[in-house]
Formats: C-alpha cells, structure tokens, sequence
C-alpha cells in the first residue's frame, strides 16, 4: 500500500525492469501495488511527477528471498 502524505500529487514507480507503478495520487490518497519478484537484487523506485525524483523522490530496496 502506498499513500501520498505529501501536500502534491505523487506517483510510485518501481523501475529496475519490473516496470510497475501507482496511478497519480492525490495528497493524503492511497493505492495498491502488487508486485512478483521473479529474481533476488536490488530494484530502484522513484516519483517520476516533474523532476520529483532529481530532488530526492528516489531510493532502492533488495529482494534476498
């Protein structure tokens, strides 16, 4: 689940060849993404609303199972 805390519209997007991503959210909005890993490694993840993801919207989590 992902919610939009912030006071714009946001979006999540998982990058790293997954390709998957929320709708646009409002703030204080929330959606559902369902994602299947095939593989371990590390996957990138960023706002791509503007240049939200220049200014810090970014970051990358690790699949170890």
């Amino acid at each position: 689940k992902v919610t939009n805390v912030g006071k714009e519209a946001h979006n999540f997007v998982i990058l790293s060849g997954v390709n998957k991503a929320t709708k646009l959210l409002q703030p204080h909005k929330s959606a559902t993404l369902t994602v299947v890993f095939k593989k371990k490694g590390k996957y990138t993840y960023e706002c791509t609303v503007g240049e939200h993801a220049e200014e810090g919207m970014l970051g990358t989590f690790t699949v170890t199972k």
